[in-house]
């Protein structure tokens, strides 16, 4: 390229008859035209697109690992399983005293209190369809949600929440077939959830 500069700018050596500098302006023009067409095809108009990686959904990881997940995710496909603790006893319950809890898990879980606002007296009851709500006017529902997982190699849930020290312990207890969850127990408390109706979330009666 600098030679063809250099030889148009030395045209004086040469006939100053206008045809020949019209012919020779011509070829550098030509010769730029190339030089330059070549310059441009040899660099990439547009940069390869970047590979984006595709995060496996966690839910569904959670869910391979989990034997306990796998199956309240598979029972909760007609309706979210759902299981409650009820107070039982011939006792006096006082106003914020709570005297059912309720475990829904939809995703999930949710913790689910039922509290006194008033004071209310209790009988002990042996009627299989029992139900404590049925003693109160008026009662106060306490909700919190949590994370749900598995204690690894144990049939234990885990409940807690992120950024939180509140985590609670439910040991599941299955049929023989191991498809079918009977009821969970808090280790902390000891108590027993039986199975209910999903109620869903509705917060108070």
């Amino acid at each position: 390229m600098e030679g063809i500069i250099r030889f148009f700018l030395n045209l004086e050596v040469m006939s100053y008859h206008p045809l020949k500098r019209v012919f020779i302006l011509a070829i550098f023009l030509a010769s730029f035209c190339l030089v330059t067409t070549a310059q441009v095809k040899s660099k990439p108009l547009f940069l390869p697109p970047k590979i984006l990686k595709i995060d496996v959904d966690s839910r569904e990881l959670a869910l391979a690992s989990s034997p306990l997940l796998k199956l309240i995710d598979r029972a909760g496909q007609e309706s979210p399983l759902a299981f409650a603790w009820q107070l039982n006893a011939d006792t006096l319950i006082k106003a914020k005293d709570v005297f059912r809890e309720a475990i829904e898990f939809d995703g999930g879980a949710t913790i689910r209190q039922a509290m006194a606002i008033d004071t209310v007296s209790l009988q002990k009851s042996s009627k299989p369809d029992y139900e404590v709500r049925r003693n109160f006017y008026s009662f106060s529902t306490n909700l919190a949600v949590y994370e749900v997982s598995q204690k690894k190699g144990k049939q234990i849930l885990v409940l807690e929440k992120a950024n939180s020290k509140d985590k609670h312990y439910f040991k599941v207890f299955l049929d023989k077939a191991a498809k079918k969850i009977l009821k969970i127990q808090n280790l902390s408390t000891g108590r027993f959830y039986l199975p209910v109706p999903f109620e869903g979330p509705s917060i108070s009666l």
